[in-house]
């Protein structure tokens, strides 16, 4: 995530690639610990109770995130734009040979100064508004970053989790018995 937190408006799939692959791939292997610690410990008659509770908070999770983070997006995003637009004053040189030009190519294309310097001012909009919400995404994988530093920390305190139920092993014995181990103790069947 923090490779995220430079992204410029001019990236595109070639930056965006390795830092996607090397987020995304280790979550594969973090799916199955989660489940084992949350599931893992039950018994047989509450585990389909308690898969279903834990999908459900699982997607609540996921929406809960979603919300924050676009939260994160939309406080971040005005906050940056007030910066900007607070320094795209007359009094700012390059600001202004900018909006000179761009006035003077769409008044030439649109036939007026009033309208060419309309259309100026309406781009110098888009344009801080693209910076604003670039500057904002980076800050949300700042914060998206400091909760996976913050989760990782709290990875040793997790408790140890042994299965409460042990799958049956099976196993064909010669003249037709059949061994079945539950719980460690192995009974004997007579198959007719």
């Amino acid at each position: 995530m923090w490779s995220f937190s430079f992204i410029t408006h001019d990236w595109g799939s070639a930056e965006l690639f390795i830092p996607q692959v090397l987020r995304g791939f280790p979550q594969v292997f973090v799916v199955a610990p989660a489940v084992t610690l949350g599931l893992g410990s039950l018994p047989l008659a509450r585990l389909q109770y308690a898969s279903g509770l834990f999908n459900m908070m699982r997607n609540l999770g996921g929406a809960v995130g979603i919300a924050v983070t676009g939260a994160i997006l939309n406080s971040r995003t005005n906050l940056h734009f007030h910066d900007i637009a607070s320094t795209l004053t007359p009094a700012n040189g390059a600001m202004e040979r900018l909006v000179h030009g761009m006035t003077e190519r769409y008044a030439a294309a649109l036939g007026s100064a009033d309208a060419g310097h309309l259309a100026a001012l309406k781009e110098l909009w888009h344009l801080a508004y693209r910076e604003a919400a670039t500057l904002a995404y980076a800050d949300a994988f700042r914060v998206i970053m400091v909760g996976f530093v913050i989760a990782t920390l709290f990875v040793p305190l997790l408790r140890k989790v042994t299965p409460r139920h042990r799958r049956r092993r099976v196993a064909l014995r010669p003249r037709g018995t059949l061994c079945v181990l539950r719980d460690g103790a192995p009974r004997l069947l007579r198959m007719t």
